[in-house]
């Protein structure tokens, strides 16, 4: 009877040493796991910032063709102006200069 008691608890001491062992793995495994999310995230992220890098890049690069396109725009009407007025001057001059020769 002592015996099966002996036996009974050297039983139950495998088992969870077992159990100890299977819950060891179990977290190993866990922390294994949790290590490649981590770096599947970390690579996930540094992925979208060179994404979000280079569209600001890009981004900036059409704002500045944008206002150099702006600009060139004022300056061709600015110039068209200026020529309009030179050609009124010019024809009011040389009409001016016509009408005195007639005289």
């Amino acid at each position: 009877s002592t015996d099966s008691v002996e036996q009974i608890l050297e039983k139950a001491r495998l088992d969870l040493e077992q159990a100890e062992a299977a819950a060891r793995k179990e977290a190993e495994l866990a922390a294994a796991e949790q290590e490649v999310l981590n770096d599947i995230s970390k690579s996930a992220t540094e992925k979208l910032d060179a994404i979000a890098k280079r569209a600001t890049e890009t981004l900036t690069r059409e704002q500045e063709k944008e206002s150099e396109w702006e600009v060139s725009r004022l300056a061709s009407m600015k110039l068209d102006d200026l020529a309009k007025k030179a050609t009124t001057t010019l024809s009011r001059k040389l009409d001016d200069s016509l009408s005195d020769s007639e005289q």
